[in-house]
């Protein structure tokens, strides 16, 4: 019988999460770690859950992810909404409605709105989730060159963080 990481986490073992630093979830396929970062638990280390971005490697595991907690998060796209988030992110656009959902990005999006808008909207995000990290090594290896040539004077570990 598969015992699900939501139902044998312990708060003793959450407690031990480090805000600002990587953590690593590890458990066997199938033991709900995707489902448990939409824990309120876990997502008590942020403001509220605009402030958290869940990045995962393709379109179609981000659609079903927003699509099973369309509760908590929502797809970011390139689109119009998407837009409208990312500006008011940025202070450039403003609106009555403050829409608080998880906003789920394939880390190729991560990556352009890196390389596009820079860094400084980062600072409103306070939790980053990568789902699937190991699936993650390939394009980080791609990535972190690219990074290096853009911002030479940046140690591993800044461009790690970025990564």
């Amino acid at each position: 019988m598969t015992q699900y990481l939501a139902n044998i986490i312990t708060q003793q073992e959450i407690d031990t999460i480090q805000p600002g630093q990587f953590n690593v979830i590890k458990a066997p396929c199938g033991t709900g770690k995707t489902t448990f970062m939409f824990d309120d638990r876990i997502l008590n280390f942020s403001r509220a859950k605009k402030h958290v971005l869940y990045l995962i490697q393709n379109k179609v595991t981000r659609d079903f992810i927003a699509h099973e907690h369309a509760d908590k998060a929502i797809v970011f796209t390139d689109g119009a909404a998407s837009k409208g988030w990312f500006d008011k992110r940025k202070g450039l656009w403003t609106t009555d409605e403050d829409e608080d959902y998880i906003h789920v990005m394939c880390y190729q999006t991560f990556a352009a709105l890196l390389r596009n808008e820079g860094t400084d909207w980062l600072a409103d995000i306070d939790l980053i989730v990568w789902d699937e990290f190991d699936d993650f090594r390939p394009y980080y290896e791609r990535e972190m060159k690219a990074i290096k040539k853009m911002l030479p004077n940046f140690s591993k570990e800044k461009l790690t963080a970025l990564l």
